[in-house]
C-alpha cells in the first residue's frame, strides 16, 4: 500500500509528524522497546512510521515487517464500540454503570480493614473505560489483592453460570 499525502484525506502532514516525537519518548526512557504507527482513512494510508528495537538485547531495529505479540485485543475493541455509542448520543461516560445495569447500584467499595463500605459515588462508564472501576481480575495474577477473596467466595470464574449471573455476582460484592 503506497503512502498518500494526508491532506488529501483529512489530516495534517504536520500534526501526523508529532506522533512519533511522541512515542519515542517511551522508546528512550526504556518503557517500550519499539513501535510501528500506521494511520489511514478510507482505505488511502497517510503515515506510516517505525522506531525502536524488536531485540533490546541484540539492539535490532524494529522493522515494518516485525511480528508482535499482542495482548488484551477486546480493549481496544471494545473502546472502539463505546465510541461510536457516544458519538450517536446513546451514552455518555459520565453515566453510572447502574443506568445499564442495575445492579451495579448497590456495589459496595472494599475499605480499609477489610469493611465493604458504600462509595463515594457510583462507578461510571469512564470509569470502565480508563480501568479504574476498582474492578479485579479476581486473583488469576500471582498477587492476590484483599479484594480476589470475594471473588473467590462468590465463585465468578464456575463454568456452569452465565454471563447474565456473573455480572450479577460481581455487582453484589
Amino acid at each position: 500500500m503506497k503512502i498518500t499525502q494526508p491532506e488529501l484525506s483529512g489530516f495534517s502532514s504536520q500534526r501526523l509528524s508529532r506522533i512519533n516525537d511522541f512515542m519515542e519518548r517511551y522508546v528512550n526512557a526504556g518503557e517500550i522497546a519499539g513501535f510501528i504507527t500506521l494511520v489511514a482513512r478510507n482505505d488511502k494510508l497517510v503515515y506510516l512510521d517505525k522506531y525502536g528495537y524488536q531485540n533490546l538485547a541484540e539492539k535490532k531495529p524494529i522493522g515494518l515487517d516485525t511480528i508482535f505479540r499482542i495482548y488484551s485485543m477486546s480493549k481496544p475493541i471494545t473502546s472502539v464500540g463505546f465510541m461510536m455509542l457516544v458519538e450517536r448520543g446513546l451514552l455518555r461516560l459520565e453515566d453510572p454503570v447502574s443506568k445499564y445495569i442495575p445492579d451495579f447500584k448497590k456495589t459496595k467499595v472494599y475499605g480499609n480493614g477489610g469493611n465493604l463500605l458504600d462509595p463515594i459515588r457510583e462507578i461510571t462508564i469512564h470509569d470502565l473505560m480508563v480501568h479504574s472501576s476498582g474492578l479485579s481480575y479476581g486473583g488469576i495474577e500471582e498477587t492476590k489483592i484483599p479484594v480476589d477473596e470475594l471473588y473467590d467466595q462468590a465463585d465468578l470464574f464456575n463454568f456452569d453460570i452465565d454471563l447474565e449471573e456473573m455480572v450479577k455476582r460481581i455487582a453484589a460484592l
